[in-house]
């Protein structure tokens, strides 16, 4: 019995070490478009409005052994913004708002990323409608899973950004204390991402097409 423990205890220390072996170079996730969303909420009226981008890229840098390393950026389609009503939404693509056929991309670009166990701050540029303002976004990683070449990560981090800094001013007053819509802008991003698979053998492959054809 004492035997079958110890075989036991040296497998599941050797699967440690070659999964932390397999780790130790920064590995680069692409976010899973089924699998991300990227939401937002504003006051109007008295209530709030949920809206959310839906075609949207992005790249996830993660360093298991020094994971304020890590880094994220993604590129936003302004013009598939969706709040669930069509005649709104083509009012938040015009110039009143984003002016999406002037500014078709939304980005972000980490700065830097500070973790605490779970706890996740990424701190970065927004680029919007044209200006770019540094935002803070905090959360929590949800983990890394899988084997190697096929893992996934996944991530949720909350913030707010004043629509104003970003010269998105249009409002409406209703009377002297109140307006149509808010200007704090809460942002919900919740990400789950796919290993990227190397470029090495589609590059060869390449290659040897293009070698080919020449002779």
């Amino acid at each position: 019995m004492k035997h079958q423990s110890f075989i036991a205890t040296a497998a599941a220390l050797a699967t440690v070490v070659l999964l932390s072996s397999a780790s130790a170079a920064p590995v680069t996730f692409e976010l899973d478009p089924a699998h991300t969303h990227i939401g937002f909420q504003i006051r109007h009226l008295v209530s709030k409005v949920y809206g959310q981008f839906n075609q949207f890229a992005g790249t996830l840098i993660y360093d298991a052994e020094k994971p304020t390393a890590s880094s994220v950026e993604v590129t936003i389609q302004t013009a598939t913004i969706d709040t669930n009503n069509d005649k709104r939404d083509g009012h938040l693509k015009s110039a009143d708002f984003f002016d999406a056929e002037k500014f078709p991309t939304i980005t972000f670009k980490s700065k830097s990323v500070a973790v605490d166990g779970q706890k996740l701050t990424l701190n970065g540029d927004l680029t919007m409608h044209g200006i770019t303002k540094p935002v803070t976004l905090n959360g929590e990683i949800g983990g890394v899973i899988g084997d190697p070449g096929k893992r996934m990560a996944g991530f949720s981090v909350t913030g707010t950004i004043d629509r104003k800094a970003f010269d998105i001013t249009w409002n409406r007053t209703l009377d002297q204390d109140n307006t149509l819509l808010g200007e704090d802008v809460a942002i919900q991003i919740d990400v789950e991402a796919n290993e990227k698979a190397p470029a090495t053998a589609a590059a060869g492959e390449g290659a040897a097409k293009t070698e080919a054809t020449n002779k």
